[in-house]
């Protein structure tokens, strides 16, 4: 019912951090008639008792999962002496997963010199779509122009509970261009979706408490005469509690 990540063999003096862990399970069986979650766990002991805890829901899956691909490494940021396993969750106690050990894959890298150590990102970015549904215009407030979007994922990793509080993307390459989520600022405004739902003010300002360890925004962009072959990179900063997050979106 559970698969083992064991980092107790670590040494405690070591000065340790989990770089990447890839996950790949190959599902063979899946005792489930709708839906269940794969879950992280950590181990602690607590007054002589090893005792389960819950760190956070992985991915829902169904009986037509057959692969599912892993990426823990923003949630491993340092080696729990007694490991971490991931567990099925779901409301029939009677459900399982066989893993096929042959295909399932755990790579945990780590260093022991902390200046060769490099931070987890906190900002994760991706393209979804030169032309998606059109949220915003040429203007620094939420409105739409009949054109369709640059729409990019943004995942913001590890800051539960604090606060986004703005956003800033540029584009370099051929076609610069800058867009944010700053009041009565000249550059196209920054449309921010999370759920279906546009989560800035009518004027374009966003002030949102992160609710979960990895939240997930769809950012619309006004694109005007941009193609994508103009832009070789997107840069995206966050303010998040009044400190500045930045990552990179490469295109070519």
């Amino acid at each position: 019912n559970y698969l083992d990540l064991n980092t107790y063999s670590f040494s405690k003096d070591d000065i340790l951090f989990l770089q990447k862990g890839l996950l790949q399970l190959d599902i063979i069986d899946l005792g489930i008639k709708g839906k269940a979650k794969l879950v992280l766990y950590s181990k602690e002991l607590s007054q002589g008792d090893l005792l389960i805890k819950k760190i956070l829901d992985l991915v829902d899956i169904t009986p037509n999962s057959k692969k599912i691909l892993l990426d823990i490494s923003t949630l491993l940021k340092y080696p729990e002496e007694f490991g971490y396993f991931i567990g099925l969750e779901s409301s029939k106690s009677s459900d399982y997963i066989i893993i096929n050990n042959d295909m399932s894959k755990l790579n945990l890298n780590y260093y022991r010199d902390k200046n060769n150590y490099k931070h987890q990102n906190i900002l994760e970015a991706s393209l979804l779509s030169f032309d998606g549904k059109d949220l915003v215009s040429n203007l620094s407030i939420v409105t739409k122009d009949q054109q369709e979007d640059i729409v990019l994922r943004l995942d913001i990793i590890g800051l539960k509970g604090k606060e986004l509080q703005g956003l800033e993307i540029k584009s370099i390459g051929s076609y610069n261009r800058t867009w944010n989520t700053y009041l009565d600022d000249i550059y196209p405004v920054i449309a921010i979706v999370r759920q279906n739902n546009i989560e800035n003010t009518k004027t374009g300002t966003i002030n949102l408490i992160l609710t979960k360890d990895q939240e997930v925004f769809d950012l619309h962009l006004y694109k005007g005469s941009i193609t994508k072959d103009s832009i070789d990179k997107f840069i995206i900063k966050a303010i998040i509690d009044s400190k500045s997050y930045e990552t990179e979106l490469n295109l070519k």
